[in-house]
């Protein structure tokens, strides 16, 4: 799945791992690491955002506008 994210476009497959690190959001995989800073207000739904990505992946989105999802989340 590609996922959009701060004007950078990344795969996220099964093997990449995503977690958060105090106000960042981090995808990892055998050779990168690449993280980005959430907004401010937003980590009380790190959470969240990291089960939406798992369930998109799941139900086989080809691609994924991580921007336009926390667009809509209240801060």
């Amino acid at each position: 799945m590609r996922i959009s994210f701060q004007g950078r476009i990344f795969n996220y497959h099964s093997k990449v791992r995503v977690f958060t690190k105090k106000e960042l959001l981090v995808f990892r995989d055998e050779q990168d690491q690449l993280q980005f800073p959430l907004q401010i207000g937003l980590a009380y739904a790190q959470k969240d955002i990291i089960r939406y990505i798992k369930s998109c992946y799941r139900r086989g989105f080809k691609r994924l506008n991580l921007n336009h999802y926390l667009c809509q989340i209240p801060a």
